[in-house]
């Protein structure tokens, strides 16, 4: 797997040790705050308990590596009989508008570190020599069923469109198109082009949204700051992934696509007030969800957990209520489509000043 350049754990204790790590101990008084970009369903608050929570995986999936049947039932023993040893533990969570002002915030050295989806991360890496992702996790290792689940559940987050709950049959058919595309392979081959190692090495390329004649008009909410994501270079023109899969919506349901780039916080304003009819990038968690049905109806899952499987996720859910995080980035009074992109939280961080003693 790709290796872990240092694990990123909570501040206040020692932090894990693994390959090419020291561990590392703060003082409370050293603790800086953690940055986020802004969830539009959580405070900032809930939002630290939720990155706390992380930190007791973190350990198991990064301490020697996931893999095949790593997450094992004594692991997640451990987990739960010490996961009360970080209630009381200090993380500060700062929620930022905009990917640059977070990065700015990290380089002048307000922020510890920041979260973002691993794309971005190792978008920002490979764009700036000063920063390291502390955490990241290998997306083509193999884990049993159960391990899946519970990386997905906590590290995961997925991307849909977000709209009013009026415009339920526009979700519908963007819903209809964005199953097509799974189907037909689109989906996996604009991830290929914009979000594969190679790609996000290569310059973000440009897209182009065809025009429609007399077609009508659906005006979309694009941040245009998080590549390779969702991005607008500095002369207007749209690019990246998120851009290279409205396109082809666009193309499928018949409509002309207008993009409005706003800030992230003001995503469900500009919705609410019909600045927009939808929201491009919104976040949530479908696993948490799913995970959610099982523990409260208990019913058979269709990946055929175990009864041991099905006691630990029931445990996790009554100790941490990981489920409550499903729509994290979902306010009232909206709903959203079906991802159409998977991805994992890490952490980005300025690269630490080696001792060369």
């Amino acid at each position: 797997m790709k290796r872990i350049a240092c694990t990123a754990l909570l501040a206040g204790m020692a932090l894990l040790a693994v390959t090419g790590c020291k561990k590392i101990s703060q003082n409370k008084s050293e603790v800086k705050p953690l940055g986020i970009l802004t969830l539009l369903n959580l405070t900032q608050e809930e939002s630290s308990e939720l990155s706390k929570k992380r930190g007791l995986t973190e350990m198991l999936f990064t301490q020697d590596g996931y893999g095949e049947k790593k997450t094992e039932k004594s692991d997640w023993d451990f987990f739960l009989h010490h996961s009360s040893d970080y209630k009381d533990i200090d993380l500060p969570v700062v929620f930022f508008d905009s990917l640059s002002s977070m990065l700015m915030a990290l380089e002048s050295g307000k922020i510890s570190e920041m979260e973002v989806p691993q794309s971005v991360g190792e978008y920002l890496c490979v764009s700036n020599s000063k920063l390291v992702m502390s955490l990241e996790f290998d997306k083509t290792a193999l884990l049993n069923s159960f391990g899946q689940s519970v990386l997905d559940l906590t590290q995961g987050t997925d991307f849909s469109f977000m709209l009013l709950k009026k415009n339920e049959e526009l979700r519908d058919t963007f819903n209809k198109a964005l199953r097509d595309m799974k189907a037909d392979g689109t989906l996996a081959k604009l991830e290929s082009e914009y979000l594969s190692s190679e790609a996000i090495r290569a310059k973000i390329q440009p897209v182009t949204i065809t025009k429609m004649p007399g077609a009508p008009v659906i005006k979309v909410a694009v941040t245009g700051d998080i590549p390779p994501l969702d991005y607008v270079s500095p002369d207007g023109t749209p690019a990246g992934f998120n851009t290279a899969v409205l396109s082809e919506v666009s193309r499928r349901i018949g409509k002309n696509i207008e993009l409005v780039t706003i800030d992230a916080g003001a995503r469900a304003t500009a919705l609410a007030s019909s600045t927009v009819d939808v929201v491009f990038w919104t976040r949530s968690s479908s696993e948490a969800a799913r995970i959610a049905s099982i523990t409260k109806e208990n019913k058979e899952d269709d990946r055929a957990f175990s009864e041991d499987e099905k006691y630990l996720l029931n445990k996790i859910e009554e100790t941490h209520q990981w489920t409550s995080y499903a729509h994290s980035d979902i306010p009232d009074e909206t709903i959203i489509t079906e991802p159409y992109y998977h991805d994992y939280i890490v952490c980005v961080a300025l690269k630490p000043k080696l001792d060369n003693k």
